[in-house]
């Protein structure tokens, strides 16, 4: 955990190493190589596929709010 203090207002701000949340780790990894499956990115991100509901209801969030869509033969 690192610390940083905002000069002007004396705050101190808490910087976390893993502050990326899901989404943002999928859009990540999505940016780099595309189109990956749910499967795909719950290996990438955890090593294994244990945590694919997590990942497909973070992915249905991206697509209902347009961040990412949906392709291939079988788009559930």
């Amino acid at each position: 955990m690192k610390f940083a203090k905002s000069a002007t207002l004396g705050i101190y701000f808490v910087l976390e190493d893993d502050a990326m949340t899901q989404k943002e780790q999928i859009v990540g990894l999505l940016k780099t190589k595309s189109p990956r499956t749910q499967g795909e990115l719950s290996a990438e991100m955890y090593g294994d596929n244990k945590h694919m509901p997590h990942i497909y209801s973070s992915l249905m969030e991206l697509v209902n709010t347009g961040y990412v869509k949906r392709v291939g033969s079988r788009p559930s």
